[in-house]
């Protein structure tokens, strides 16, 4: 809507401390009066609402006429929209909406929205939402996160804008049960003809460790708690895929001719300046505005609604400045850099001004965590102690790895994504990965060492790894997410919204251990593609004085194909370099038998649902390992050694790569044979070449398919052959 003035209440309500954060709007930084009436957006998202899952954006059926909207974007079984901190840590207590409602039908105020669905989201369990606070998750003994629903009718779910006033519901479960028949809760008449609109109301439970509380006969049932709501929004309760869901405006008690809001003057003098990988924008602080967002781009910014534009952070309202830490998957990455970036002013109300602009060039920061190419024989090593269930010492483990290697660390200070309350330190909680990989084969291969003060793994049950599968979020346990596919964009990172198939896949993967009492199983499956199947994917798990270790072998050659057609993982090798969405998390349980907490690496996915949303994914880089320089080999006058690598890809057709090394200058013979030992091909004949790493590529168009193997001989008597599979 655009704005012109602004009426408010007489009356202030100041209800809450302004922290947290999430992927679409940050948190904001100071405190500040809310008027009576709950305004949540304008033309973008009141300044006091603390945290918001979604995005302000361009009108989806009219792009150009400058309206702003509220998006949502789809998530399997998921809760967005504005948010209150609840965190008890912090002495937050959501907000307080009991003003609002009363005890019976026409005692209460007036929900007023405009909103468009996508047609996709046709028959679909979509809902308005409020959700009031929570200190657990353990049906009987926590104060649960209990829903208010408002079912989004199906007429209204055909992609065109529907504007909504609809009552609240009254207090009480009972209450809204007796409106939607015409009777008070003492069952005497209503003196009003009940809304139409307000039977889509119900007060619809909660869920709780793996089970939910659904109706007020249940005695475990609590009613909602006005004075303490967390949430307002979007709620999708199934995992079927959809579309997006936005508002054009939404408030409590405001209809929306009176919304209606001055945006103020542009911001003044915005400059960016680099410094040691950090970007810092500056401008003139403007007085009586709301609050300032920062945005960024990689290119020229115009529209701050652009699809190309990420918003950085969204300010108080006597800042003037942001940091911006640019830091590239790798150092390959982290040349000379240019960004866009983008200031706004805001009124108290979400009314944006337009942007003042700026750009910078500088080099980035080069992330000190990334993947590494495994040698074979370390591939092969893993792949050996899972078969006979025998976990390596951790200095061989991580001796497969350069020596300048920096595991993916989850500390206490890492990023608490929700539940119970965060770790109480690293000794309670805290977590290190290294990855590896290798091309030829597919091979991912996770080790994790886990200090964990109490370990609490699912206990072995009829389907032991089914049982894993279905239950292991709520013990101990580790979870990783993967997208196959490099990011356009590695600061801006994924622009998935939801789990994709086919040509840009995305997994999530979750691995830890079962046991019996006596021995523990591990166990490794993806949670999206194969619903809980292990398909060649294997874990061992040891449990040490401090809390576990876990060793996974991840065959991503099964991840392929399917109904979907998913493209297969092409890991890099030698000196190359590509980029992947990536996160990891550790689920703790403290022998509860329910998740208490999770923490994850990324400090995008600091919310409940990045597990099926990979654009809160960080951009990872999986480096060749001709890429990394070892202390060692920086002091070796000959750090080669004779060496043939696996061909790749394998299987092929008609061509593949065969690399090896050389650890002197010498004569080299490479020679492709049948499966009786007939030579069918000479790639190379006594051929002089140096000492170091080399590359030839066989082309085995002249040949049928079928098994072969090629040798390397050497005139310093090195001999080594390989199997490789020929497809056509």
């Amino acid at each position: 809507m655009k704005t012109v003035t602004i009426k408010l209440s007489a009356f202030l309500l100041a209800f809450f401390f302004m922290i947290g954060s999430s992927v679409g709007v940050q948190a904001q930084t100071t405190n500040a009066d809310l008027g009576e009436e709950f305004i949540f957006f304008i033309d973008g998202v009141n300044v006091q609402i603390p945290t918001s899952d979604g995005f302000v954006v361009n009108d989806p059926l009219n792009p150009t006429s400058g309206n702003k909207v509220y998006e949502i974007r789809y998530a399997d079984w998921g809760e967005a929209g504005f948010r209150w901190p609840t965190n008890g840590a912090s002495g937050t207590v959501g907000a307080n909406m009991s003003a609002f409602t009363g005890t019976n039908y026409g005692e209460t105020d007036t929900l007023y929205f405009r909103i468009w669905v996508d047609p996709n989201l046709a028959g679909k369990n979509e809902y308005v939402a409020f959700l009031d606070t929570e200190d657990g998750n353990v049906i009987g003994e926590n104060d649960l996160p209990f829903r208010m629903w408002w079912t989004i009718p199906a007429w209204a779910r055909d992609g065109q804008w529907h504007d909504i006033a609809v009552p609240l519901p009254p207090r009480t479960s009972s209450a809204l049960d007796s409106a939607k028949v015409g009777k008070n809760l003492d069952g005497t008449d209503l003196a009003v003809e009940v809304d139409t609109l307000f039977k889509y109301w119900s007060y619809a439970g909660a869920w709780g460790n793996g089970n939910g509380v659904w109706d007020n006969t249940d005695p475990n049932w609590q009613e909602f708690d006005w004075e303490s709501v967390k949430y307002a929004g979007r709620h999708t309760d199934h995992n079927t895929g959809g579309g997006n869901i936005y508002f054009d405006y939404f408030s409590v008690g405001v209809p929306p001719s009176e919304l209606v809001d001055t945006p103020p003057a542009a911001p003044a003098g915005v400059t960016v300046s680099n410094a040691d990988g950090v970007n810092t924008v500056s401008w003139a602080a403007n007085a009586g505005v709301g609050g300032y967002d920062v945005y960024f781009s990689e290119t020229p910014i115009t529209d701050v609604g652009s699809s190309e534009v990420t918003l950085l952070a969204s300010l108080a309202s006597d800042a003037a400045s942001y940091d911006h830490e640019v830091v590239a998957p790798h150092e390959t990455l982290a040349g000379d850099i240019t960004l866009y970036y983008a200031v706004t002013a805001k009124s108290d109300f979400g009314a944006q001004s337009d942007p003042g602009t700026a750009s910078v060039t500088g080099n980035a920061k080069a992330a000190e965590n990334y993947a590494y190419e495994l040698t074979t024989e370390a591939v092969d090593a893993v792949f050996d102690a899972i078969l006979t269930g025998t976990m390596p010492d951790a200095a061989t483990l991580a001796s497969f790895f350069p020596e300048s290697y920096v595991p993916f660390q989850i500390t206490e200070d890492a990023y608490y994504t929700g539940e119970g309350g965060p770790p109480t330190g690293n000794a309670d909680l805290s977590t290190k990965h290294w990855i590896g990989f290798e091309a030829s084969s597919g091979a991912l291969i996770l080790y994790s060492e886990v200090t964990d003060d109490i370990l609490s793994l699912n206990a072995v049950g009829a389907g032991t790894l089914f049982d894993a599968a279905n239950g292991s979020w709520n013990y101990d346990s580790i979870e990783m997410g993967i997208g196959n596919y490099s990011p356009a964009s590695f600061f801006a990172g994924s622009t998935h919204s939801d789990m994709e198939r086919g040509d840009d896949p995305d997994y999530q993967f979750r691995l830890g251990g079962v046991t019996d009492g006596a021995d523990t199983l591990g166990y490794a499956f993806e949670n999206f593609r194969f619903a809980g199947l292990v398909d060649n994917s294997e874990s061992i798990t040891e449990a040490t004085s401090t809390g576990w270790r876990v060793l996974t072998y991840f065959d991503t050659a099964f991840l392929a194909g399917g109904d979907s057609s998913d493209v297969a993982f092409s890991f890099p090798t030698a000196t190359e370099v590509k980029t992947y969405p990536l996160n990891i998390a550790y689920n703790d349980a403290d022998a509860s038998g329910v998740r208490e907490t999770q923490v994850s690496w990324g400090p995008k996915a600091g919310n409940n649902f990045w597990w099926n949303t990979p654009s809160t994914w960080e951009v990872v880089a999986f480096v060749g390992r001709d890429m990394v320089t070892s202390a060692d080999e920086e002091t070796n006058e000959n750090p080669y050694t004779f060496s043939l690598d696996q061909n790749y890809p394998n299987p092929f057709n008609p061509t593949t790569n065969i690399s090896f090394t050389l650890e002197a200058s010498t004569e080299v013979t490479l020679e492709v044979f049948n499966m009786l030992g007939q030579k069918v091909a000479t790639i190379a004949n006594n051929q002089r070449l140096n000492a170091g790493r080399h590359t030839m590529t066989f082309d085995a168009s002249s040949i049928a398919s079928g098994v072969y193997l090629y040798r390397i001989s050497t005139g310093s008597s090195f001999v080594q052959t390989r199997k490789m599979i020929l497809i056509k």
